[in-house]
């Protein structure tokens, strides 16, 4: 148990140094330098904003990671799944789509509108149910409860299921 112990105090959280490119593609690998990696995939979880990311190579001081769909823009993060140390990125990551130049709002679907209560306040995109697709939890001071939504998309369909609702949410 004291071995145990004496490990876990002493290992060394990932560092992130660089990354190869601030944006790319969904599944386009981004290669991330630094240290204290370690060899084990299976001991590191990568993530681009809120949605995790797929390992391809490790090394101590080097990461392969594919972008994965749905990234937010938001900073990358490694973690040490066994220790739970980690590191993230300074500047946030874009995911790049290629589009056509110059924008054009015709290419722009129609606005979609998802079920909150009264006073949406704040939200947060994560994926709280590991299906690697960005949900949605909003906080709603005039209904003074939190929303928690669903992310059912597809490729061509949008949908935001209203899952949960937590009432009496005060400080």
């Amino acid at each position: 148990m004291l071995c145990l112990r004496a490990a876990t105090l002493t290992a060394q959280a990932p560092e992130i140094r660089s990354i190869d490119k601030p944006y790319a593609s969904p599944s386009q690998v981004v290669s991330i330098s630094g240290l204290n990696f370690g060899s084990n995939p299976s001991q590191l979880a990568v993530f681009f904003g809120g949605i995790k990311g797929t390992i391809n190579t490790t090394s101590d001081q080097l990461l392969e990671v594919q972008a994965p769909f749905g990234t937010t823009h938001n900073k990358i993060s490694v973690f040490n799944t066994v220790s739970g140390l980690g590191s993230s990125t300074r500047e946030s990551f874009f995911t790049d789509f290629g589009g056509t130049h110059p924008f054009s709002s015709a290419n722009l679907k129609n606005q979609i509108d998802f079920a909150a209560d009264v006073g949406l306040y704040d939200q947060c995109l994560c994926d709280f149910d590991g299906d690697y697709k960005l949900d949605v939890a909003t906080a709603n001071s005039g209904a003074n409860n939190i929303t928690l939504l669903r992310n059912g998309s597809t490729v061509d369909y949008v949908d935001g299921k209203k899952v949960e609702t937590y009432r009496d949410c005060r400080s």
